[in-house]
């Protein structure tokens, strides 16, 4: 869908309620299509609608199954929205204050929820 306008994306209230902007995990392809901004490159090429991964600047929607299962992005001292979104980056604006205990400190200080996990890498024999 074309916009007059960008999208502001507020990532406090995405951590806090899990919506961007009007997105939320599970809607499909076609829902995103009629209630979004049309992810970058879609005017040059059309079948960018048919792939798995839609690009909004550095910012990534995953589907399976033609339905959204992941935001994401491997930027994150780059946040970028691209041309089609606006990025309110709350507390991921600081970019020295990025480390594990300072994001954890930030998300407690908000009193947004979270669980913290640890990895177990696999060990090679």
């Amino acid at each position: 869908m074309k916009f007059n306008h960008k999208i502001t994306i507020d990532f406090e209230d995405f951590f806090r309620t899990g919506k961007f902007d009007y997105l939320q995990l599970g809607k499909t392809k076609e829902w995103v299509l009629n209630n979004f901004p049309d992810p970058d490159g879609m005017e040059d090429d059309k079948e960018t609608i048919d792939r798995d991964i839609w690009f909004y600047g550095n910012l990534e929607l995953h589907f399976e199954e033609d339905k959204l299962f992941l935001i994401y992005s491997d930027y994150i001292t780059e946040l970028s929205g691209g041309e089609q979104l606006e990025l309110k980056k709350s507390f991921l604006e600081n970019i020295d204050e990025l480390k594990l205990i300072d994001i954890l400190s930030q998300l407690n200080k908000l009193h947004i929820d979270f669980i913290k996990k640890r990895l177990k890498l696999s060990q090679k024999n």
